[in-house]
Parts: C-alpha cells; sequence; structure tokens
C-alpha cells in the first residue's frame, strides 16, 4: 500500500460507526443510572463490535503495513460478541447468570486467543495461515449459531410463561435484533467463501458486511438500553403505586336494583380495585363478577354513558396518566412507561387516547401544568 493511507467513501462511513459505538459504549457505562448486569453485557456486545471494526478498519486504510503492526497484536473481537449478546439475553429475560456459564461462553475466546498466538510466533505455522484462518472462522459461525439458538429457546420460554400480573419485558425487538444478525451470518459465510476462493484480492467485498455491523450497533445499542430501561422505569413506578394500597371491600348489588345503580357499582368497582391497569382487561372479565352478560353490561354503558366500554376504561386510564405526569416522584420516568403501567397496551394507544380525552400530547399536558 505504499507509504499512502486508503481513504474512501465506505471505509469513511464504516469509521463514522466505530466513532458512534465508542460514544455510546463509554457514555452508558458512565452513566450510574443505566448500571446493571443486562445493560453492561449489552454495551460489552457494542464495544466488541466496534472494536472489531476498528481492527479491519486498520488494515483496510493500510495503517497496519504502514505501521509494521505484527499480526500478535490482534485480538479475535468477534468471538465476544454473540456470547456477551447470550449473556444479556438471559438477564434481560430474567435468567440467571452465573460465574461458571460466563467463563463457560468466553471460553473460546481464551482458546482462540491463544491458538492466534501460537499461529503467528512459530513461523512453521505461517504457511497453512490462510487454512487456519477458515477453519477459526467456521467454528466461531458454529459455535455463534448454537448460541443464537439458545438465545431464541431462552425467549420462546419466557413467553409461553403465564404472566401473573407481572410486567412482561418486550421481546419483539429481541428477535429482530437475531434476525439482522443471521443477515450479518450470512454475509459473514460469503465472505469466508470469497477470501477461501480468492476471487478478491482487496477488501472491498468486506464493506457490506462492516457497515451492516455498523447497522446493528446502532440498533442493539439503542433498542436494548431503551427496552431495558423502560422495564425498569416500569417496576419502579409499580412500586410506588402500590404505596398507597387502598382496600375496597366488594358490595354485592341485589338483583332490585335499579341499572343506574348497577352501573354506578360496576364504575366503583373498576376504579377502586384499579382494574383498568390490566392492558387484557375486557368487558367478560368484569361481567363474571357482577353474574351479568357482557353484553347486557356494554347495553348498561351504551345507554347511560357518553360512548362504549372502551371509552370508559381508557378515560380511567388517562386519568391515572394525568395522576403520574404530574407528579414530581414520576418525572423522570419516560412517558412510554407511565404510559404501560396506566394500562395501555402500547405508547400509541395512549397518545390517542390522552388526545381524546385532554385534547393535548401527554408531552404538552405535562409541560403546560409545569408552567402554571
Amino acid at each position: 500500500m505504499g507509504n499512502t493511507l486508503n481513504f474512501n467513501f465506505y471505509n469513511i462511513l464504516i469509521f463514522a460507526g466505530i466513532v458512534y459505538g465508542f460514544i455510546f459504549s463509554f457514555s452508558f457505562l458512565s452513566n450510574k443510572s443505566y448500571n446493571s448486569r443486562a445493560t453492561n453485557y449489552l454495551i460489552l456486545v457494542v464495544l466488541c463490535m466496534t472494536l472489531s471494526n476498528l481492527q479491519y478498519w486498520l488494515i483496510d486504510v493500510g495503517v497496519k503495513s504502514l505501521y509494521h503492526i505484527p499480526n500478535y497484536i490482534y485480538i479475535q473481537f468477534e468471538l465476544l460478541i454473540v456470547p456477551f449478546f447470550y449473556l444479556f439475553s438471559r438477564s434481560y429475560l430474567q435468567k440467571e447468570v452465573t460465574r461458571n456459564l460466563v467463563l463457560l461462553v468466553l471460553t473460546p475466546f481464551v482458546l482462540g486467543t491463544i491458538s492466534l498466538l501460537i499461529t503467528q510466533l512459530i513461523p512453521a505455522l505461517h504457511t497453512n495461515a490462510t487454512r487456519s484462518y477458515i477453519i477459526a472462522e467456521s467454528i466461531t459461525i458454529l459455535y455463534s449459531l448454537s448460541l443464537i439458538i439458545l438465545v431464541i429457546r431462552a425467549i420462546y420460554t419466557y413467553e409461553k410463561q403465564p404472566s401473573s400480573g407481572k410486567i412482561r419485558i418486550h421481546t419483539r425487538w429481541l428477535k429482530l435484533s437475531i434476525l439482522f444478525g443471521m443477515v450479518l451470518f450470512g454475509l459473514w459465510i460469503l465472505v469466508i467463501f470469497v477470501a477461501y476462493r480468492g476471487i478478491l484480492n482487496n477488501n472491498t467485498f468486506y464493506y457490506p458486511l462492516w457497515i451492516a455491523i455498523s447497522a446493528v450497533i446502532y440498533w442493539a445499542g439503542y433498542k436494548g438500553i431503551f427496552e431495558f430501561q423502560l422495564y425498569k422505569d416500569r417496576i419502579n413506578i409499580r412500586k410506588k403505586n402500590q404505596t398507597s394500597n387502598e382496600t375496597y371491600i366488594f358490595r354485592k348489588v341485589e338483583e332490585g336494583s335499579k341499572k343506574i345503580a348497577l352501573l354506578e357499582a360496576i364504575e366503583e368497582h373498576i376504579s377502586a380495585q384499579k382494574m383498568y391497569l390490566d392492558p387484557e382487561l375486557n368487558a367478560k372479565k368484569i361481567a363474571e363478577q357482577f353474574s351479568i352478560s357482557s353484553g347486557y353490561l356494554s347495553q348498561l354503558i351504551n345507554q347511560n354513558r357518553q360512548g362504549g366500554f372502551n371509552d370508559l376504561i381508557n378515560g380511567l386510564r388517562v386519568e391515572e396518566g394525568k395522576r403520574m405526569l404530574l407528579d414530581k416522584e414520576y418525572a423522570n420516568y419516560t412517558i412510554d412507561a407511565i404510559a404501560l403501567e396506566s394500562g395501555f397496551q402500547s405508547k400509541s394507544n395512549f397518545y390517542v387516547s390522552f388526545k381524546k380525552f385532554t385534547q393535548m400530547t401527554p408531552s404538552e399536558y405535562r409541560k403546560k401544568k409545569e408552567n402554571n
């Protein structure tokens, strides 16, 4: 490569992803509010991806050859990416992560590092360097795929567990991350094939893989941190809400009561028991407690209240959201967390209902009340 460095549009784009990866990793590692075992594992995933890309980037632009950096300095960070993702997934899904498990999943990295050092330091082994590289990469892919299968199995097991009123961790983004990872594996296998066949003698073919890794750095890092912080916020909000544990003695309405009295008793029961906090609440669940049909309950609401059953429940949920938005104790929690802990199944449903009942978005409502 001579005495000049090889800069082009693609490796500049990759370098931007590397810079982002370092900023992301160190900013979250230094932020105590995000300090937990799960988030630390995820940050290590991002950091290993970043360091792996950095090493290949230094080779591509010519820094390694220009400054005669020896091969034994190379570290196989790619052997750490999937193991740390596996450890993060277990922590995220509330499964135990023991010290022995950590040592076990990191063993291939240790063995790979020792093998690489031996290969580089013993000249007799240099003749089969390409073949050794192909074998090592193939073993890495098989090991990584095995861990990914274990992650998929853990997600499946978690989703099959009954909720029992517990806060459910979102797994959709995790499954999307695995899908993106499988695309990366496909590119990785293609790159190994090209390297083995000697089709290209430069690093141009590696650019799609490196750029894809940069994209995954952004996706996995941002979504993982956001979703886990959302889960933690919901846990804290629920603890605060449970401090005022009001008791309510259910008073049964006698058969001869008027319809309006029955409806008022039902509304009182829903409100006092905070049944609206259940995102899966429906008319049938409430009707069963009063020994009436869900159709009759809907008829009662439609005839005596503006709107139907959903409006009644969502109105109570919006009031719960308004209470938390105005309470200084909840000021540090995201609107997403408040939305889900108000009983809504998603942030979008919360926004639509909030706008319907208040003519403002939750953010506008919070700011307006703060300024008054």
